[in-house]
């Protein structure tokens, strides 16, 4: 008796088999500024809903809002009292990192916004020119000084792409009436005539009112 063919599939001639393929996400990558900011934040959250918890497990136990955040603050301390000493050195130098990186990414964006006024990007339009432009390779260094033609290099590309970003440079007047505060000139860092972002930097660390103070009369606001 002849046995029977089974059913094998057959790929016939001119037919290519395809495979169910998924597109691959693009690998995501983050800067150690990102990172920083992002332990940080997650750092705080988990703090925060450890603090809740614990402030709520005390209440349910009888006590009193009031006694529930003493009770909660005692034990904090005496968590904190028993970390060695390498432990106490190690968070205050991630504290440290994280307060540094903050500041960094501050100075950064204070950098990038008077480059782009130096530019002539209108007042309106700044914000979402820094959110277009490419600062990810823009060092800060520890002395926060910025690289300044880094910066200006990535908020010119912007303009290239959308040179209506642009407004028209209204000239100096030649003098000014005695209410008005007289133009930011070259001794100004935030200035047209006298930006320099390391003086920026300088004047940041050293005197943050007078910093303040020198931006508002170059025009640029926070």
């Amino acid at each position: 008796m002849a046995n029977e063919p089974t059913d094998v599939p057959v790929n016939t001639a001119g037919e290519e088999q395809k495979e169910d393929t998924k597109p691959v996400p693009p690998a995501v990558t983050f800067t150690p500024e990102q990172m920083a900011e992002a332990n940080r934040i997650a750092e705080e959250r988990a703090q925060r809903a450890s603090g809740a918890a614990l402030k709520a497990y005390f209440q349910q136990q009888g006590m009193t809002e009031d006694e529930a955040k003493a009770a909660l603050d005692a034990y904090k301390a005496q968590k904190a009292a028993e970390k060695t000493p390498e432990q106490v050195a190690q968070e205050a130098q991630q504290t440290a990192d994280i307060r540094v990186s903050a500041a960094k990414q501050a100075v950064l964006r204070l950098s990038a916004q008077a480059a782009a006024s130096a530019l002539g990007i209108k007042p309106e339009r700044v914000a979402y020119a820094l959110k277009l432009a490419d600062l990810s390779g823009v060092k800060v260094e520890d002395d926060m000084a910025v690289d300044q033609q880094a910066v200006t290099d990535a908020l010119k590309k912007v303009l290239d792409d959308l040179p209506e970003l642009a407004g028209t440079v209204v000239p100096t007047p030649a003098a000014n009436p005695p209410a008005l505060v007289p133009p930011a000139g070259k001794d100004n860092p935030w200035s047209r005539d006298g930006f320099n972002l390391t003086e920026q930097g300088k004047i940041l660390r050293s005197d943050p009112t007078r910093a303040a103070r020198l931006m508002a009369e170059a025009g640029i606001t926070l």
